[in-house]
């Protein structure tokens, strides 16, 4: 579920390990640092509390 969260903002997961992960999004898109936290404020949401 959350790596279809940063994979529909247009990030790539690099990596995952236990509970987190990395994601990677590409600088040549003008949009991609608020991409980031788009999908952070959803993933922080949809993560089971």
């Amino acid at each position: 579920m959350l790596f279809r969260i940063f994979e529909e903002r247009g990030g790539e997961i690099s990596n995952c390990w236990g509970d987190g992960l990395s994601a990677m999004f590409p600088l040549s898109n003008p949009m991609a640092c608020a991409d980031l936290l788009k999908a952070i404020g959803e993933a922080q949401i949809a993560w089971p509390h």
